[in-house]
């Protein structure tokens, strides 16, 4: 049987090759290389197109609302504040400046913190305290912070924020829970209460078009699961 591109004499016989931006599918007819299959090809969004004849555009980036596109793959942020990363040692909240390293203390007591979660567009720093059983706040270069939730928590391991909905999600270990409050602690509800063991970690993707919700639980049965951001399956 010919081949549908080319064909290419070897050593071992005629080979079938492809054009740029496709490869074989069987041994003579070739199919479109999906390039955004492979993770990291474009920063926020991919759409795969057929390639030129050369191999070039084999695929389209896309950024969400407040980033441009540079490079044809990287999505950098209109209105940019330099990135920091919240980290608790138990006995202190820091915040590292990712850019040169630097480490800064939160002027705040706390006894036993382990959860910690930060809004970066308001410079809001959450946490909650093992010892006293509560969430709290303190926006970033202050000294005041502000009980947000003061009772029905018992061990909280794992704080989120849903930066679009203005909503805070914390999984609770010992109530074996998911739970969420707006961000000031008001309207609070139980998402989750069955079919979960020692929930630990929790991130949430609140994009419009994703609204996901991952937990990781470290029970008998280890795993990572998900939902909608609305308790939804």
């Amino acid at each position: 049987q010919k081949c549908l591109y080319k064909c290419k004499e070897t050593p071992v016989g005629p080979l079938c090759i492809c054009p740029p931006g496709e490869r074989l599918n069987d041994t003579r007819t070739c199919v479109d290389i999906d390039e955004c299959e492979q993770i990291g090809t474009c920063s926020h969004k991919c759409f795969n197109e057929k390639a030129n004849q050369d191999g070039s555009v084999g695929f389209k980036c896309e950024c969400e609302p407040g980033y441009q596109l540079e490079n044809r793959t990287y999505c950098k942020a209109l209105n940019r504040t330099l990135a920091y990363m919240v980290i608790s040692n138990r006995r202190s909240i820091l915040i590292a400046n990712i850019t040169n390293v630097s480490l800064e203390r939160i002027p705040v007591r706390v006894e036993n913190v382990v959860a910690t979660a930060s809004e970066m567009s308001t410079g809001i720093i959450y946490w909650y305290d093992m010892h006293a059983k509560k969430i709290y706040r303190v926006k970033k270069g202050t000294t005041e912070p502000e009980i947000i939730i003061d009772s029905g928590l018992d061990l909280v391991e794992g704080l989120a924020i849903d930066w679009i909905g203005k909503n805070l999600y914390w999984v609770d270990s010992r109530l074996k829970t998911i739970e969420v409050s707006t961000m000031d602690g008001k309207n609070h509800i139980v998402l989750l209460s069955q079919n979960i063991s020692q929930p630990r970690g929790i991130c949430l993707d609140p994009r419009e078009d994703a609204r996901i919700l991952f937990w990781s639980d470290w029970g008998e049965n280890p795993r990572i699961e998900r939902m909608g951001i609305d308790g939804s399956e």
